[in-house]
């Protein structure tokens, strides 16, 4: 899950933090792999295919559930919606 600011969760990622380097993403990602069982190699494939963004959001398809990644939009990553919650109203008036 991918969250603008910081919210409390298990596992949190700050994106703008050491966390958020690539590696330490790909580490981590291939840490989870191996604790559920995932096939690593398809996973990284996708995560290093291009570039930071496209990595964060591979590792959210995959692992998601399991870790929250907060500043996304301060590190660079682009999201197709990057609304959270309430934050974002209707431009219909």
């Amino acid at each position: 899950m991918i969250k603008a600011g910081k919210h409390s969760s298990e596992r949190i990622v700050d994106l703008c933090g050491p966390q958020g380097n690539a590696y330490a993403l790909l580490g981590m990602a291939k840490g989870f792999a191996k604790q559920l069982d995932l096939d690593w190699e398809p996973i990284k494939s996708e995560m290093t295919s291009g570039n930071y963004s496209d990595l964060v959001l591979a590792m959210d398809k995959y692992f998601g559930e399991y870790v929250t990644f907060v500043n996304a939009k301060q590190a660079g990553v682009k999201i197709e919606n990057d609304c959270e919650d309430d934050e974002c109203e209707d431009d219909e008036e």
